[in-house]
């Protein structure tokens, strides 16, 4: 238990707006909202070796601002036949503004697995080194992608080169020189469709859809930067 978690208070403010044309054949509904939450609680990913693997914390303060809008158009409209469609998109840009204590002593919590890491055969094994936690920042948001910025192979040894947080490179992995790669919410996302009746049949169909997701590349890391080729099978990379 988390003896010092606190109630989470949200404040929002929407603005809508709700067209109709022709006899409300089309509508149109354009929304605006602005949420700001103070003392937002969040599942706080910890090591195993603690004998839980989530608890739940104040994380600071977060605000969602994002549009979202409603489209519809019944092109038909008879007795016997319609036929309408449909759609809809929404936007949500997430923004953490103040971090709590606890939440940069969990940082540093994060950033501390890796201190007794010494680059010996034993430990680049040791699957414990190569599990990431989630860290959070203010101006970050919630979905963020953490992880070492890679530039890729060098075709003189076969050894990944990293990029240091200052510019500098090296050879070695180390989750204090993590930085932002990505974003795991996306840019836009929703669905649309189409409804058609004729008597008493009818067919309806929807999709979805979203775009600007970033995905954390599990591949890459299992099968190529941590492969075991003794007991499982490696991407061709390795080659």
């Amino acid at each position: 238990g988390n003896d010092d978690l606190k109630w989470e208070r949200t404040n929002t403010t929407d603005v809508k707006l709700d067209l109709g044309f022709l006899q409300d054949a089309v509508t149109l509904n354009v929304g605006w909202y602005d949420k700001k939450t103070v003392d937002a609680i969040s599942d706080i990913t910890i090591p195993a070796s603690s004998g839980f693997t989530v608890y739940k914390d104040n994380l600071g303060e977060v605000r969602n601002r994002g549009i979202e809008i409603d489209f519809r158009a019944d092109i038909i409209r008879k007795k016997d036949v319609s036929l309408a469609i449909f759609g809809n998109l929404a936007h949500n840009k997430n923004e953490i503004l103040k971090i709590a204590d606890s939440m940069k002593a969990y940082n540093e919590l994060v950033d501390s697995q890796y201190d007794d890491y010494d680059k010996s055969e034993f430990d680049m094994a040791d699957p414990k080194y190569g599990k990431t936690f989630v860290k959070y920042v203010e101006g970050g948001t919630m979905t963020t992608i953490w992880g070492m910025r890679s530039l890729g192979i060098n075709p003189t040894d076969g050894r990944e080169i990293y990029m240091r947080p200052d510019g500098t490179l090296t050879y070695d992995w180390n989750a204090s020189d993590q930085i932002v790669l990505g974003d795991t919410e996306p840019k836009a996302q929703g669905s649309f469709g189409v409804n058609l009746a004729y008597k008493g049949f009818s067919l309806y169909m929807t999709f979805m859809y979203e775009w600007g997701a970033q995905v954390y590349n599990e591949t890459l890391v299992s099968k190529v930067e941590n492969v075991d080729v003794i007991n499982s099978n490696a991407d061709k990379r390795v080659l």
